[in-house]
């Protein structure tokens, strides 16, 4: 994610402790619509009891998630499950998301290698 949005060189800043798990997806609902239309975007976030969640959208199907978290609690859950399941999982202990996301699948033809979702540790950038 942060080598779509960036020129620069990107360096790890040690006292940042994030993770955040990607995807996107299509057949989500919009959490706000103006004037009955799809056509302007919004943006949601939602605390969750490990993080936070994004969900807005890009297109008119096109729907950016994700959900950051403490670096110790993702790596604790993906010792049981894998990263997919961890993304699915955070969305749905989120309840004003949850319903949103009930009939969206993940989009495979975005991110590299056909990945359905990714994760990222917290980047500063230098430079541009």
């Amino acid at each position: 994610m942060n080598a779509l949005m960036t020129r620069g060189q990107r360096e790890h800043d040690e006292t940042l402790n994030n993770f955040a798990v990607h995807g996107y997806l299509k057949g989500a609902k919009w959490k706000v619509t103006y004037s009955g239309t799809e056509d302007r975007s919004t943006v949601f976030i939602a605390a969750v009891e490990k993080g936070w969640i994004w969900y807005f959208p890009l297109g008119r199907d096109l729907m950016t998630v994700g959900a950051v978290t403490n670096t110790r609690h993702f790596k604790d859950r993906l010792k049981d499950v894998d990263l997919e399941s961890f993304f699915w999982a955070m969305l749905r202990s989120c309840p004003e998301v949850a319903g949103f996301v009930e009939e969206a699948e993940l989009r495979d033809d975005i991110l590299p290698k056909g990945q359905p979702v990714a994760a990222c540790k917290d980047c500063v950038v230098v430079g541009t």
